[in-house]
């Protein structure tokens, strides 16, 4: 363990897989923590000199510094406040919005590919999976009417 000093100069959030991950700047130094509460004290006391506990790990090529506690380096009143966290991107950086309607228009078209693959063509099948991403999104409440139609076999199109 190490003693870090200094002036927080920024304290960031962002969404990561296992979870979010703080970002708090010391000084010209850079360290994160998984712990929300470390974070909210650091971002209580941004512009202001600080006393830092941090864990030092070599992990291959690089070196993680984990922040475990921050405290006034002097008299200091310590409110909380909140911290911005920024959506995580996906691998391809779109964001989770994006990314869930991409899964839900591949599941219309599959389920549109099933429920007519024989003797239907690419533009009716595309046609069915727009009605169904309109159902499923509630875009459209006619939908529903053509989708009873569709269990009860009178298919409306």
């Amino acid at each position: 363990m190490a003693l870090l000093t200094g002036q927080v100069t920024s304290v960031q959030g962002r969404s990561v897989k296992s979870g979010t991950i703080f970002d708090v700047t010391i000084g010209t130094q850079k360290v994160s923590t998984f712990k929300a509460p470390v974070a909210e004290k650091a971002q209580a006391l941004l512009n202001q000199n600080v006393k830092a506990t941090v864990a030092v790990m070599q992990n291959g090529q690089y070196t993680n510094h984990t922040l475990l506690d921050v405290e006034p380096a002097g008299v200091s009143t310590v409110a909380p406040t909140t911290i911005p966290v920024a959506a995580a991107p996906t691998s391809n950086g779109t964001t989770d919005a994006a990314r869930q309607d991409s899964i839900v228009r591949q599941v219309c078209i599959k389920a549109a590919g099933h429920a007519f693959a024989a003797g239907s063509s690419a533009d009716e099948v595309l046609q069915i999976a727009e009605k169904f991403y309109r159902w499923v999104t509630g875009a459209e409440q006619q939908i529903v009417a053509d989708a009873e139609a569709l269990v009860s076999g009178e298919v409306p199109w």
